[in-house]
């Protein structure tokens, strides 16, 4: 029997490397069946489904055939599938689209919006700060006009000598009653600066109006309602006008008051004021501020009225005798203590 022309080729050795010996007979009977025969289509069908590429064109690329058992093990699974490249019995190289890596749609515009968007971004913080910074002069000259020195109120004292229960004893001690009585205008008519800060209010209140107008941005004039707080004026003038909150902190004063002193007082060969006892006490402001929760800061001017202080001091009988008398002295605030109500305190183990 003439062997075939691929079993010369050694092909037995690559067909059934690693068979049975049963699968390997059955073959060798189909290899040299189809040499026989000279059908060597089937047999380059059953050993070879793919080509390589060479010089001189396609070469077949012999392997082993698989069982149909081992053909469902080699299957590869859907998630690790991979694209590849296609290729034809006849040996023909047909390749694939592949994929373009790089893909310009075209130039996709926005600029002028971003250029309009930034511009209104700086239109509105300009209006912003403009509009805030306005407020500035206006709040330093009305905490200044608030700290102004208040008028004192017209004063006036009494006082009444009460002797020892026993008619026999001169030295005493004696008691002096003594009565202050401090008559108070209207907090407005006390303050002396109290028609600029009306003024300041007004002026205040003009650029609150603003906002209303519509020449401001709708986002500016959101922005800086946002940034507000109200200070409200009490009285027979009310006025309600939003500040800026960057300038709350400047309202943390107290207003500028001063003192009443009350005192008894002798004099003696050589010394013109001698200073038996003394009380001093502030006078009650012109106004009051105070922070209210939901209400803001509340500049509430004091009512009219008369204040009485009541005191009583011991005294000896000796000093009686030494034209003893009360005294009441008012001192505005920023004005010096009366140091001749005072006698200097000794100094301990000195003469």
């Amino acid at each position: 029997m003439r062997t075939p022309k691929c079993l010369k080729d050694g092909m037995i050795r690559k067909l059934v490397g690693g068979w049975d010996h049963r699968r390997s007979i059955l073959a060798i009977l189909s290899i040299a069946c189809a040499g026989c025969l000279g059908h060597e289509g089937q047999l380059r069908y059953y050993n070879y489904n793919t080509v390589r590429s060479g010089k001189d064109g396609p070469k077949p690329r012999w392997r082993r055939a698989s069982s149909p058992r081992e053909e469902r093990n080699q299957r590869p699974s859907r998630s690790s599938q991979r694209p590849k490249k296609v290729y034809k019995a006849t040996g023909v190289f047909e390749p694939t689209t592949p994929f373009q890596r790089r893909c310009v749609d075209g130039n996709l515009g926005g600029c002028d919006q971003i250029r309009e968007r930034r511009a209104r971004v700086q239109l509105i913080n300009k209006q912003v700060e403009e509009h805030l910074a306005a407020y500035g002069p206006l709040v330093d000259q009305l905490v200044k006009a608030l700290k102004t020195p208040q008028r004192l109120p017209a004063a006036s004292v009494e006082s009444k000598l009460v002797l020892s229960r026993d008619p026999l004893d001169p030295s005493g001690p004696h008691t002096v009653r003594i009565k202050v009585s401090l008559a108070y205008q209207r907090g407005e008519e006390r303050h002396p600066n109290w028609q600029r800060v009306l003024k300041l209010l007004s002026y205040m209140r003009k650029l609150n109006m603003i906002l209303s107008q519509g020449t401001l941005n709708e986002l500016a004039v959101r922005q800086i309602k946002g940034s507000m707080f109200n200070l409200r004026l009490e009285g027979d003038r009310e006025s309600l006008v939003a500040i800026p909150s960057r300038y709350k902190h400047q309202f943390k004063i107290l207003p500028e008051v001063g003192t009443v002193t009350v005192a008894l007082v002798t004099t003696k060969p050589g010394i013109q004021y001698k200073v038996l006892w003394d009380r001093v006490e502030s006078l009650t402001p012109a106004f009051y501020l105070s922070r209210k929760p939901g209400v803001g800061i509340v500049i509430s001017p004091t009512n009219p009225g008369i204040r009485t202080l009541e005191y009583t001091a011991p005294v000896k009988g000796e000093q009686i005798c030494d034209s003893l008398r009360s005294e009441l002295r008012l001192l505005a605030a920023g004005s010096p203590r009366m140091q001749w109500l005072h006698t200097p305190k000794k100094k301990r183990g000195g003469p």
